[in-house]
């Protein structure tokens, strides 16, 4: 019941964008979008139930982890570089630069 609130609570959130700006994907770029969201959506149901098989203070640092594996990623493979300008972030290089600062020049 929970997990089809929260589908169509981010169907009703995210319908306007999809009306307004959405653009078919290429049908050679089909297979790839569809292994991407079956492997996201096998991945939230693997995190959702390790969070009902162990405590939740063994299963929140891979959650955090997350967060440095997509950091990684966006340097490594998509050559996301930018500098974080924020002056009261202490790890500011660590930072994406959408969290820091409007100003992505």
């Amino acid at each position: 019941m929970l997990v089809g609130a929260v589908a169509l609570g981010h169907f009703l959130v995210g319908l306007p964008g999809l009306v307004l700006t959405a653009t078919l994907p290429d049908p050679a770029d089909l297979p790839v979008v569809l292994l991407g969201g079956t492997a996201m959506a096998g991945a939230q149901f693997l995190m959702v139930q390790s969070l009902r098989m162990a405590p939740a203070a063994l299963v929140a640092p891979a959650q955090y982890l997350k967060l440095v594996w997509g950091l990684l990623f966006g340097l490594v493979i998509f050559g996301d570089s930018r500098a974080c300008t924020c002056s009261s972030a202490r790890l500011s290089s660590l930072l994406p630069c959408s969290i820091c600062s409007t100003d992505h020049a």
